[in-house]
């Protein structure tokens, strides 16, 4: 029987590798003990989720759907970024002036900088998060015109995908466009892998060994020449590397399609797609967990001690950047009026669960 589409849990699979490669990438493994993992993690790991809208339905372009989108990715990314930006100022910087704690935080929740953010609140990677959501209300946009105006548009983004990379760093580094020029960058080989999967998904798994084969044959060559991406603030390459461009650009599309070919068999595992299926509670909590876990053994004193402490603490700076937003998680499960608020799907699971929960707490707090 030829599959002819990919399942949810299939789906969840997919996400739930990628959220692992994302944790494990702000590891003390990759970090210091492999510099070479860390680049591999990064030419490809949120790439890829970039890529995930494409492969699903198009909603209509109309305001409802625009403020779905909102309410679904900036509500977490305005209580993710202030909660962490009073956490880390009151704990890190005690001293910083309540005014410049202020400016900083609001110029880090307008632009969705990540440099801004990262000084801010100590973390630069919710910059992810307002870009999902122009990514998202452009990819409706698109998929909505007419075939002339698709190729205009597509003509237009691809023309920012091979120059924006050239811009000079010292102006692309504080780019306060909400997300928008990393938006211009993905949006070409986003539309073209929702083609590909759209046209030849039928065959994916037959050719699953071909594209592994091609994937760890441009990753070796990555390595070799020692090149690197870092699309979170635009260090990507341009038409004035074709060479690295067409590279970087093939790296994260055959990783895609690696992890899609092998859905059925991963799928199998249920724990990974149950990460997946959480990945965003996963994503805007995990560096939390880490950074305080390796703080604290870090103050113990053991990883100046032997090799195999640093490689212990950095598997188990993993299974803390996991586990512990999965508990995270039950918590919320308990109190789900709590978590429509903090992770809404859209506009009404989010009021529905506003309603609901300060209804309940009036309703408490009249019986004391």
């Amino acid at each position: 029987m030829i599959k002819s589409e990919l399942s949810r849990n299939e789906c969840d699979t997919v996400k739930g590798i990628l959220i692992i490669c994302i944790v494990l990438g702000h590891t003390l493994i990759a970090n210091t003990l492999i510099p070479s993992l860390k680049t591999i993690l990064y030419s490809f790991h949120v790439f890829c989720f970039l890529f995930f809208p494409f492969l699903f339905q198009t909603k209509q372009f109309n305001a409802d759907n625009i403020k779905d989108h909102f309410v679904r990715y900036m509500v977490p990314y305005l209580i993710s970024v202030t909660l962490c930006s009073v956490v880390y100022n009151i704990a890190i910087l005690p001293d910083t002036n309540i005014l410049i704690w202020s400016k900083n935080l609001i110029k880090a929740i307008v632009t969705g900088n990540d440099l801004y953010i990262e000084k801010a609140c100590g973390f630069g990677l919710y910059w992810f998060l307002p870009v999902l959501l122009v990514l998202n209300i452009l990819k409706n946009f698109y998929y909505n015109q007419k075939p002339l105006a698709q190729y205009i548009i597509l003509g237009v983004f691809c023309f920012g995908h091979l120059s924006i990379g050239a811009i000079p760093w010292k102006y692309k580094q504080y780019f306060p466009l909400f997300g928008i020029h990393i938006v211009i960058y993905i949006l070409p080989l986003s539309i073209f892998c929702g083609y590909l999967f759209r046209q030849y998904f039928f065959i994916l798994y037959k050719l699953r060994l071909l594209i592994v084969l091609l994937f760890i044959s441009t990753v070796t060559i990555m390595i070799y020449i020692s090149s690197a991406v870092n699309i979170s603030h635009l260090g990507v390459y341009s038409y004035k590397n074709p060479l690295l461009l067409i590279l970087h650009d093939l790296i994260p599309i055959f990783a895609f399609f690696v992890f899609l070919s092998f859905s059925d068999m991963l799928a199998k595992i249920p724990f990974i797609s149950f990460i997946g299926k959480n990945s965003l509670l996963i994503y805007i909590t995990h560096q939390i967990f880490i950074f305080v876990f390796e703080s604290i053994v870090n103050k113990i004193g053991v990883l100046k001690t032997y090799i195999i402490f640093m490689y212990t603490t950095g598997i188990l700076s993993l299974l803390c950047g996991i586990c512990f937003p999965l508990i995270l998680l039950y918590l919320l499960n308990i109190e789900q009026n709590l978590k429509r608020i903090v992770l809404p799907r859209n506009r009404k699971e989010f009021f529905l669960g506003f309603q609901n929960y300060f209804k309940r707490l009036r309703f408490n707090s009249s019986l004391l």
